[in-house]
């Protein structure tokens, strides 16, 4: 395996109006290149801590190897690095991260000593504000905007955001499409939303949920919906308040939150005799493949309730992307895991638990970056300026062959993921088209 860029911490101290004093650390991961003419800085607001999808120790090493790999491939034509811009001691949750990014970011990008050709800020994923918050700079920075998870639908929206690539597996224009066109193709009109959210998962659960209620009251429906905050282990009492009231007022519900909330959840609905066929339970399960951030979907737990989970999910729909992995590309993507969970451990202290995998979000990541990589070799090459607009319309309306699939984007530059609607199949126990 290729060792990851050294990597070293820079403190710079900064005054403003806002604050007596901030320190701003930001965690510069450089790759030695053979001089050239032009040069790439990619920017990353990033959380340190496990408290999202995209904090470090799961996305940053995609951002390494994207970046070795670069290297490797087109040193002789621009020098690239890649700067995160983290704060350990200020950012400690999502919230943290929308309320300060764009202080951070702003601070960093006009006291940087070195000026590149080209900017690109890169996000990882965290809360969805810090997406917007950021871009809105970005735009009057006029640099190219790459969203790794969970992009907000404004962004589609090219008169204001211009230059932002929504890359992520997890869109939430797709992934709401895909539960709302489940939802309407029944003309159920009285859902139920239920969201579990606590780290991890919960970011998705929060901002999903609530999108979704939001799309259903603008067509018409009545929405009802609740959050609760659940620990580990397999109690079922967080969620009897929330039965209670479903019972009261919908047949239809819709759950948000790790796969192993909705078996608790499912389990509690089996108890309370709710799972005979006059509620329906609908899942968006946003990985085609389980990890470590939102779990399996599955009855099996090897516990005591394996039984009442397998009666229960007969009543679950579960909305999830169709696979995207072909023949050619699965080795492909075997080896990329392995490299990426490696290198988690090695600089990033994190071991995956056995049997997950870095997330889709992770491979768009690290696929968008190559795509880059090879659209400015590509320009430059003509002798053209590749500048951000004219970086966004080469992947608006075009599809990439890489290492671990097929990306595709729209006309707004949004990724185009496709989903499929499982159902429990009784005689093997998996979920089944």
């Amino acid at each position: 395996m290729e060792s990851p860029p050294n990597r070293s911490e820079v403190k710079r101290t900064f005054r403003n109006s806002f604050w007596n004093l901030i320190t701003l650390q930001a965690l510069t991961a450089s790759v030695r290149l053979v001089m050239s003419e032009y040069t790439v800085e990619v920017l990353s607001p990033a959380t340190t801590g496990l408290i999202s999808p995209g904090s470090m120790p799961l996305t940053a090493p995609a951002f390494d190897l994207a970046m070795s790999e670069l290297e490797r491939d087109y040193s002789n034509q621009f020098r690239i690095n890649i700067t995160y811009i983290a704060n350990s001691s200020l950012i400690r949750s999502c919230d943290d991260l929308a309320a300060n990014i764009d202080l951070m970011t702003a601070e960093y990008y006009y006291y940087r000593t070195h000026q590149p050709n080209l900017t690109v800020l890169a996000f990882p994923g965290c809360a969805a504000a810090d997406t917007v918050s950021i871009s809105q700079l970005a735009m009057a920075w006029q640099h190219l905007v790459i969203i790794g998870f969970y992009s907000d639908p404004i962004f589609h929206n090219k008169a204001f955001y211009p230059t932002v690539i929504a890359a992520a597996a997890t869109s939430s224009r797709n992934s709401l499409g895909a539960v709302i066109s489940f939802i309407f193709q029944f003309k159920w009109r009285i859902v139920y939303i239920v969201a579990d959210v606590p780290r991890g998962s919960g970011t998705v659960a929060n901002s999903g949920s609530a999108s979704l209620a939001a799309a259903l009251h603008v067509r018409g429906c009545t929405v009802h919906s609740t959050t609760v905050n659940t620990s580990a282990g397999d109690s079922s009492s967080p969620f009897l308040s929330a039965l209670t009231q479903i019972r009261k007022s919908a047949r239809i519900v819709s759950f948000w939150g790790h796969a192993l909330s909705l078996r608790r959840f499912m389990v509690a609905a089996q108890r309370s005799n709710m799972t005979k066929g006059d509620y329906v339970y609908i899942y968006l399960d946003i990985s085609e493949y389980p990890t470590g951030v939102f779990g399996k979907v599955a009855w099996e737990n090897q516990d005591d309730y394996d039984n009442e989970a397998r009666s229960a999910y007969e009543s679950v729909f579960v909305v999830a992307p169709t696979p995207s992995v072909t023949p050619s590309s699965e080795k492909a993507r075997e080896i990329l895991f392995r490299r990426l969970i490696e290198g988690s451990k090695l600089h990033y202290n994190y071991s995956y638990a056995t049997g997950f995998l870095p997330g889709p979000n992770v491979l768009s990541t690290y696929s968008t970056l190559k795509i880059l990589g090879e659209m400015l070799a590509e320009i430059l090459r003509t002798h053209q300026i590749p500048d951000a607009g004219r970086l966004a319309r080469r992947m608006m309306n075009h599809s990439f062959d890489t290492n671990v699939g097929t990306l595709e984007f729209d006309a707004a530059g949004e990724r185009i993921v496709r989903f499929d609607v499982k159902q429990l199949d009784w005689n093997s126990g998996t979920f089944q088209v």
